[in-house]
């Protein structure tokens, strides 16, 4: 026969069990739902759409629709400079804004 402490010891573990797997499938769901959040493309402007057009019918040597770095590195200044000055707005938009410093308030 089994001792009752014994029992209570087994029901506590099981418990443990139980709690663990719980907050490890709940862990797991939030890990899942930012992921899928953070996966969002930002839209392209009709700019930015047209000057990747013209740059990968120019550059896009193996025609898998990217760039590759190889790819880039043929680019001709001009063309540089037009891909900057297109997606220049995403890299502003993607800056944090500058923090403001706070002036301390003098207690009377």
């Amino acid at each position: 026969m089994v001792s009752p402490s014994r029992r209570v010891n087994k029901s506590l573990i099981h418990m443990r069990k139980i709690i663990v797997a719980t907050v490890c499938v709940i862990f797991a769901l939030a890990l899942s739902v930012t992921a899928a959040e953070g996966k969002k493309k930002a839209k392209w402007t009709d700019e930015q759409k047209s000057v990747h057009k013209q740059m990968l019918e120019k550059y896009d040597a193996n025609k898998d629709g990217k760039l590759g770095k190889d790819e880039k590195v043929k680019m001709s200044g001009e063309d540089k400079k037009a891909m900057a000055q297109a997606f220049k707005k995403d890299k502003e938009e993607g800056k944090k804004p500058e923090k403001k410093e706070k002036k301390d308030k003098k207690t009377k």
